[in-house]
C-alpha cells in the first residue's frame, strides 16, 4: 500500500543525505540542490514504485536511471560532475542490510543452538540483498546513461 505522505518524509530525508554527501564529497556550489533533487526524487520514485507492487530490483534500476537522466537534465554545464549521481544513488543502497551483514557475520563464530542455523541464513540473505540491490543500482546507472546519450547528449557527459 502506499503511503504518499511517509514517502514524501523519506524523501526528503533521502535529499538531505544526498546533498550532505555531495557536501562532504566537495561538489561544486552547482551541484548541491541537483544532488538534493536526485536523492528526493529517486527515494520517492522507488517507494512510489514499490508501493505499486513492483518488486525492490526493478523499482530500484528505475530510479536510479532516473537519477541518472535528472542529473544530466538538472545540471546544465558541458559537463556533469559525477558527484551529482553518486551522492543522488546513495540513498538507494542497501545500508541497512548491509550492516546488519556485518553484525551477523561477528556474531555467526559464536552462536550456538537453534541460531548456528538461523545466523548464518540471515546472513547470506542480508547480503544477497546488499549484492541484488547494488546490481539493480550499477544497471539502472547504466540505464540512465545510455538514455541520456540518445536523449540529449551525443556523447555521454562523463
Amino acid at each position: 500500500m502506499m503511503n504518499l505522505p511517509a514517502n514524501l518524509a523519506d524523501g526528503l530525508w533521502a535529499g538531505l543525505f544526498s546533498l550532505a554527501m555531495a557536501a562532504v564529497f566537495s561538489a561544486p556550489y552547482y551541484a548541491l540542490i541537483p544532488s538534493f533533487c536526485c536523492g528526493f526524487l529517486d527515494r520517492v520514485a522507488r517507494d512510489v514504485l514499490m508501493g505499486w507492487g513492483v518488486a525492490q530490483a526493478p523499482a530500484v534500476a528505475a530510479a536510479a536511471a532516473l537519477t541518472v537522466i535528472l542529473a544530466v537534465v538538472l545540471v546544465r554545464r558541458s559537463t556533469v560532475p559525477p558527484v551529482v549521481m553518486v551522492s543522488g544513488l546513495l540513498p538507494l543502497g542497501a545500508a541497512g542490510s548491509f550492516f546488519a551483514a556485518i553484525g551477523d557475520f561477528l556474531r555467526v563464530g559464536s552462536v550456538t543452538g537453534g541460531a548456528a542455523v538461523t545466523v548464518p541464513l540471515d546472513l547470506v540473505l542480508k547480503l544477497s540483498m546488499v549484492f541484488t540491490t547494488t546490481l539493480a543500482i550499477a544497471a539502472g546507472a547504466w540505464v540512465g546513461f545510455q538514455l541520456s546519450r540518445v536523449v540529449g547528449r551525443r556523447e555521454a557527459p562523463w
